[in-house]
């Protein structure tokens, strides 16, 4: 993936799947295998690189290609990105992560 000045990393949290918690509802809530494929296989159809995460996927994707993706220039860490139509029902939000502390 290209460098950080002309790249944009994103967090993605896929919806929870309500029965995939413990059986005693100690567990929270995490999204089905299937959900997050299906997430993931949309964004890499776009561009994105993604990796799978305990919440969704963790992606990088060229910033122009993510300007119009999710139609924002704002990537300050923090933000929330606007989550496309298509994939709105299986996805709860898209932030852009805090950089990394490197020691």
């Amino acid at each position: 993936m290209a460098d950080d000045a002309t790249s944009v990393r994103f967090d993605v949290l896929v919806t929870a799947d309500r029965t995939a918690s413990g059986e005693d509802g100690s567990l929270p809530p995490r999204p089905s295998g299937q959900r997050v494929d299906e997430v993931r296989r949309w964004l890499i159809a776009r561009g994105a690189e993604c990796h799978p995460t305990g919440f969704g996927v963790a992606c990088t994707m060229p910033r122009s290609v993510a300007e119009a993706l999710f139609g924002s220039t704002a990537t300050a860490p923090g933000t929330e990105l606007t989550v496309p139509a298509p994939i709105a029902h299986l996805v709860d939000q898209i932030t852009v992560p805090a950089e990394p502390e490197h020691f």
